[in-house]
This record gives structure tokens, C-alpha cells and sequence, in this order.
């Protein structure tokens, strides 16, 4: 089936968040694997990148599998499962009745079975204070037909530096140079280069530090003469091996003798703990119930850790002896192989996920935004939960959970924060803390985890300003105030027909607007809205820094000199009107507004004078009864 090569430890190197790469093939030979799930059983670990499910992987090919955690203040322990099945072929032929009308159909029904498997390989998250943490790369077989020299890769996995201290080797390995006396920042790494002698052999490359809670790290090298040597492959089904404290763990081992003789008196010690606090022990120990092991065979055994506290990236030796009939007589043969273990936090590990969201909204009080939080425990205990949201405005908000007041072990529940609408032509911008304090059974003290939302609103300005005031027909003042009046003159003395006080109204905000409506307060008996010239009506669109008028006629002096108020001034002060407008593009963001004047206010000032009579008389004749009279209208 479809088969992960091994588990491996997620670190952040002092980042909030850690990444690592495991690796998924396809066993066997001339298959095709259908992969229907992948699936990781604590929930703050997920699956980043290269998830097949629902997808193919044939044998000897191979898929990158991306995976992230937190990182938290405690280890997690967790395994990841992908299960594939692979589909085979069943012709069963349909014999037909002789009742039946066909006789002559003969055909074969094709079925499908399908052979199930599922593979499963442990990950560990290493924790925010885990310190510095050394990991090796794996050393390849080395051939010494070929050469005698090797490499060895040296990482800080951890968050603090580490200090290497002199490296050190067992018999066989020599010439050791690098890394020595270095400093590793997180993520650092160095090389160790090597020799090895000419005859087989297995050791370890010992390199001591300081900086985590481990003092040393071990590499195991293997090496053979390819000229009839013996050798075996030991292979560990969970390696590193990840368990929760007090809970343990244990892998399989498989040895396969790929030498070139007979192996007789197979003995396996019992494992060495290099570091930590764990005890290991052997069980369902085949290799010591077999006499011999011939070429190309195999054996296996148990190794069950037990660990009752946090231990992180340790080290356990295994071993393999036996002898074989050499051409100078009868000689011995031994393999060391490190196993790594981490023995990770016992309790409810509760995560916030993700950590550092970014909300942004436009201030446009329509626009709005969601962010869903998951809360997860990664941990073996449940958890009783309590949740806060702090350092908010009134427009962000949780508008709804589904979690409750206990969160399982390996269970997880969301929280969406609503963020707007509102309304900001100056814009906003901050962070908000949505905290979960939790405690679970027999864990002391309690903790807490918070996402830090960082929020902002974009400024809006949408808004129209009256830029500009005219009059038409006025033989004085700016209409600025009562003082400086516009004033109209009456119809009958200089003939001016057409008396007219123009609004120009500009766009003085960031987005396009249409205006929707025109509320006009004004008596109709004075003044008369749209004039010619007016281009501010429904429906105008105006982007920033368009104009548009709204130009209104006089009408008082058609209305009132029909009562011949001979001689009389009156008052047309004009109100500027309020604008219903909305966003250009939405619809749903609209506004009402009375802008003012440039000078400020609302009101335009204006007075009309009407016509002035003079009279004369001039008698033709003294005693007679004829006059005339001349009436001057002004």
C-alpha cells in the first residue's frame, strides 16, 4: 500500500508556526494505490501541502507531504494515518440458463476486489521553550570498495543556540573534521566529514552541546566491504518514535540479513537509553528464537518505551550480533542503530489557530469581514475552556461559537469574529485579543492561549462639498451675509428678465458618487429649482473632483407684482439644499447631506426691490378742469 518512509519532529526554529516534510510511497512493485484518506489525529497538526486523498500513487513513486503545527507551550504527540487500496481483477464467467431466450449470450462479468491498507508514522511538535535541539541526517551505507569517506549533517532544530563541543567516534571511525566548538543558531547547521576502515563495521559519531535539555546527540554509521561482507539492514517501523508522557510507545524492528554469509549465534542486547529519562525493553523477540539467518532473510523485534516525563528528541541504541564462518574462520559481526524518541506533554494542549488573522474593511458602512478561530486539543485530557475577546470596538465582534464549556481531547471548535460595518472617513486600525483560558484534570497550573487580531477600516470619504455661489440678475453684494445681500431689482426698471442664484456642488471625496435626489426646503413662491444650466439631477455620477450645478430661478416678482405692492422690498434668502447621493458602484451605501457654503452656513442672502411711483401734476389753465398727470414707475 501507500506508505509514509518515516515520522519526524515539527520545529518552529524560533518561528510561531513549524513546518516539516514527510514522505509518502508506493510499496511493492507494478501497483497503482488509490489513497481515500490522510489524516492526522490531533487537530492544531495539519496537512499543508501534498495531500492525495481522493487521488493515485503507484509503487516506487513518491509524494512530499508539507505538514504545520503550532507552536505551543507544551510538546505535541500525534500521528498521522494514510490508508489505499489497490484494485484487482475477477472475471467470473455468466453461464446462461437454457430457459433463457438467449441461448447464444455468453459473456464474463468483470468484478472488482480490493486489497486494504493503512500505514501510520508518529509526529512530534517540539514545544516554544524547547531550547536548542541537535538533529543529525541519516548516513547512507557506505561501501568501502568504493570509498572510506563519509559526511555527516549537523542541524539546530531547536529555538536557542546551541554550543558544540568536540566530536567523538568509536572504534573504526576516525579523522572526524567539522562542527567543533561551532555555535548553531536555530535552523543552523555545520558538517562532520569522516573516514572509516576497510573492513566492516558499525559506530557511532557522538556530538556533545549545550543550550537544550539534551547534552549530546549520536549518528550511527554503518559501513562494508562489498567483496563478500557481512551485513544487515535494521529498520524501525516508528522512527522517531513519539508518545505522550506516561503513556509510552514502542516500534518494530526488522533486521534482514543483505550480507554475504550465514549469521549464527543472533543475539539482540537489550536497548541502551543514550538520554532522557525512558526504559526500554525488548518483546516478541524473533531474532533470538532463530538459530541462523540465512542471506536475504529477516527477523524482528519489539522495543516498548515508557517515559513519565518530557522528553524531547532522545536517543536509544538498539543492537544486533551474531557470526558468521569467514574465509579466516569464524568471526563476529555487530550493528548499533539509534532510535529517536520524544515523549511529549501529558494533558489538554489547547491551540488558537490561526494566530495573528488581519481583518480590513472599508469605512464605507456596508462593507464587512468574518474570521473563523479554531480551538483545538491536541492533547490526551479534556479541557474546560472559557473565551474573552478584549481591546475591541463595538464593530468587531463574536457573532457566533460552537464551543462549549468542555473541549474534548483530540476535538476542536470554531469562534467567528465579525468585523464591521462602520462608517470612518479618517480610517482605524489596531489589534484585539481573543484569549481561552482552560484547565483540565489533574493539570497544574492552568493556561491560556490568545489570537492577536490585528484589525483595520480604510477610510471612506465619501462626501460632496457646495464649492462656489453665483447670482444672476443682482446689481450688488456676494450674498454672504445679511450685509452683503445679492440684490435683485424690479422687473419694470431696467428689464432684466432673468434673476438666478447658482449652486456648484464638487465631489470632494475618494470614490465615485451618484446623486439620487435633491431635497429642497425653499418656498416655491420664491424660488423655483432647475433652472437652465442645472446638472445636478437623479442619476449624475460624479467621480472625485467632478462638479455639478443646481441653478434656482427666481419666481417672487411674477407672483407678487401681480398685487402691485408698488415701492415694497422683500427678503429671498435661499437655503442650499440637502443632496441624497450613494456609491457609485454599491447600491447599498447611501448618504444624506446639507453641505455648506464655502463661507459656511446654509444660507444664501437676497433681497428683491420693487418698482418705486413718482408723481406729477402739471394744470394747464387756472379755473379750468382739465390736468394731467405722469406717473414714473423706478
Amino acid at each position: 500500500g501507500a506508505k509514509f518512509k518515516a515520522g519526524i519532529d515539527i520545529s518552529g526554529y524560533g518561528n510561531p508556526t513549524g513546518y516539516a516534510t514527510i514522505y509518502l510511497y508506493g510499496s511493492g512493485q507494478n501497483q497503482v494505490y488509490n489513497v481515500s484518506s490522510m489524516t492526522i489525529n490531533k487537530p492544531a497538526v495539519t496537512i499543508v501541502n501534498g495531500n492525495i486523498s481522493g487521488h493515485q500513487i503507484q509503487s516506487n513513486f513518491v509524494q512530499a507531504v508539507e505538514v504545520s503545527s503550532p507552536i505551543l507551550s507544551s510538546s505535541i504527540s500525534a500521528t498521522i494515518t494514510v490508508n489505499s487500496s489497490t484494485f484487482q481483477a475477477n472475471n467470473t464467467p455468466v453461464n446462461n440458463s437454457t430457459k433463457s431466450p438467449n441461448k447464444s449470450l455468453n459473456a464474463s462479468k468483470s468484478l472488482l476486489t480490493s486489497d486494504q491498507f493503512s500505514n501510520s508514522v508518529d509526529l512530534a511538535v517540539e514545544p516554544v521553550a524547547a531550547g536548542a535541539i541537535l538533529t543529525t541526517g541519516l548516513i547512507p551505507l557506505l561501501n568501502t570498495v568504493s570509498s572510506t569517506s563519509g559526511s555527516l549533517l549537523v542541524q539546530n532544530a531547536g529555538n536557542q543556540n546551541a554550543v558544540l563541543g568536540s566530536a567523538s567516534a568509536d572504534a573504526g571511525i576516525s579523522n572526524l573534521s567539522g562542527c567543533s566548538g561551532e555555535t548553531l543558531a536555530p535552523a543552523g547547521s555545520c558538517t562532520i566529514t569522516f573516514n572509516v576502515t576497510e573492513s566492516g563495521g558499525s559506530g557511532n559519531i557522538t556530538i556533545p552541546y549545550t543550550g537544550g535539555s539534551t547534552s549530546s546527540i549520536a549518528a550511527n554509521v554503518t559501513w562494508f566491504n562489498g567483496v563478500g561482507a557481512a551485513l544487515v539492514s535494521m529498520s524501525a517501523s516508528n522512527n522517531p518514535l513519539t508518545f505522550s508522557a506516561t503513556v509510552g510507545g514502542s516500534t518494530t524492528v526488522t533486521v534482514q540479513n543483505i550480507g554475504g554469509y550465514t549469521l549464527r549465534n543472533i543475539s539482540v542486547p537489550a536497548p541502551v537509553v543514550v538520554g532522557g529519562s525512558a526504559t526500554a525493553t525488548l518483546d516478541n523477540n524473533n531474532c533470538a528464537e532463530s538459530v541462523t539467518l540465512p542471506m536475504g532473510s529477516s527477523c524482528s523485534y519489539d522495543v516498548e518505551v515508557a517515559d513519565s516525563a518530557t522528553d524531547l528528541n532522545q536517543q536509544i541504541n538498539l543492537g544486533f550480533s551474531a557470526s558468521y564462518a569467514g574465509p579466516n574462520g569464524t568471526q563476529a559481526y555487530s550493528r548499533v542503530m539509534p532510535l529517536a524518541y520524544s515523549s511529549t506533554a501529558y494533558g489538554a494542549i489547547i491551540a488558537i489557530s490561526p494566530t495573528n488573522p488581519s481583518l480590513t474593511i472599508s469605512g464605507n458602512n456596508f462593507e464587512s469581514s468574518t474570521q473563523v478561530l479554531t480551538i483545538s486539543n491536541s492533547g490526551n485530557l479534556p479541557a474546560n475552556i472559557s473565551s474573552v475577546l478584549s481591546d475591541n470596538p463595538a464593530y468587531l465582534t463574536e457573532s457566533a461559537t460552537t464551543c462549549g464549556a468542555t473541549l474534548a481531547a483530540e476535538a476542536s471548535c470554531t469562534s467567528t469574529i465579525q468585523f464591521g460595518p462602520t462608517y470612518s472617513a479618517a480610517g482605524a486600525s489596531g489589534a484585539s485579543n481573543y484569549t481561552v483560558d482552560y484547565t483540565a484534570v489533574g493539570q497544574t497550573p492552568s493556561g491560556s492561549v490568545v489570537s492577536s487580531i490585528d484589525w483595520t477600516v480604510q477610510s471612506y470619504a465619501q462626501s460632496i462639498s457646495l464649492t462656489n455661489h453665483s447670482a444672476l440678475g443682482a446689481t450688488s453684494g456676494n450674498g454672504e451675509s445679511a450685509e452683503t445681500q445679492y440684490n435683485f431689482t424690479a422687473l419694470g426698471r431696467d428689464q432684466v428678465i432673468t434673476k438666478s442664484i447658482t449652486l456648484t456642488y464638487t465631489n470632494t471625496g475618494t470614490n465615485p458618487m451618484k446623486i439620487t435626489g435633491i431635497q429642497d426646503g425653499n418656498s416655491p413662491y420664491t424660488w423655483q429649482v432647475g433652472g437652465d444650466g442645472t446638472t445636478c439631477i437623479s442619476g449624475t455620477t460624479l467621480a472625485p473632483a467632478d462638479t455639478c450645478k443646481i441653478v434656482y430661478d427666481s419666481v417672487f416678482e411674477s407672483n407678487i407684482l401681480a398685487l402691485r405692492n408698488v415701492g415694497t422690498t422683500y427678503t429671498e434668502n435661499l437655503t442650499v439644499p440637502t443632496l441624497i447621493y450613494q456609491d457609485a458602484d454599491n447600491s447599498n451605501i447611501q448618504f444624506s447631506a446639507q453641505p455648506n457654503l464655502p463661507t459656511g452656513g446654509v444660507t444664501v442672502y437676497a433681497q428683491s426691490n420693487q418698482a418705486t411711483l413718482a408723481n406729477s401734476v402739471a394744470v394747464n389753465q387756472a379755473g379750468t378742469a382739465y390736468e394731467s398727470v405722469t406717473v414714473i414707475i423706478y
